[in-house]
């Protein structure tokens, strides 16, 4: 693990809705933030994408991800990380 996390990191912009919607339950339902913290921890992770992570388009995948799905009976959104490793034949971190 720790040689996978050595490399720079890629992820699907789709990644980044879901953790913007995760801060966002923080602040809305659990109320353990507020709305500036929740805008500092959603402009950390952005910053990390000039540094750390790549971030690719899920549109790329698409296809593939949807022929993979149903190959495999999963769900798009699993599918277009697997899509992404295979593309940049990467080991596939979850």
């Amino acid at each position: 693990m720790r040689d996978i996390l050595c490399e720079r990191l890629g992820t699907l912009d789709l990644a980044m809705k879901e953790a913007a919607n995760a801060i966002w339950r923080r602040a809305v339902f659990l109320k353990d933030i507020n709305a500036e913290k929740a805008l500092q921890i959603l402009d950390g992770l952005l910053s990390m994408r000039k540094t750390v992570v790549d971030i690719d388009s899920q549109e790329l995948y698409l296809k593939q991800a949807l022929r993979i799905a149903i190959d495999h009976g999963i769900t798009i959104y699993n599918a277009l990380f697997i899509a992404q490793a295979l593309n940049r034949k990467a080991a596939l971190v979850t």
